[in-house]
């Protein structure tokens, strides 16, 4: 599965890239946040985010309903 282009304002991302804290706490976000695919929005995620040194932001994307990843593979 390939992730969205555009960054959504709701998710962890977008506050750790807009300079909140270090790292957001993990925390549940809808899959379409993160996923651009048919009836998505009926999965969650857990997601959390870190900004590094270089101003960049890396997020770890755990995905919850293993139907998911049977559906979108």
């Amino acid at each position: 599965m390939r992730v969205r282009d555009d960054l959504d304002p709701r998710s962890a991302a977008f506050s750790a890239m807009a300079g909140g804290s270090k790292a957001t706490a993990a925390r549940k976000e809808p899959a379409s946040y993160w996923f651009d695919r048919r009836h998505v929005e009926e999965f969650d995620l857990r997601v959390q985010s870190f900004r590094t040194t270089e101003g960049e932001v890396l997020t770890l994307v755990r995905v919850l309903a293993p139907r998911m990843v049977e559906i979108y593979r």
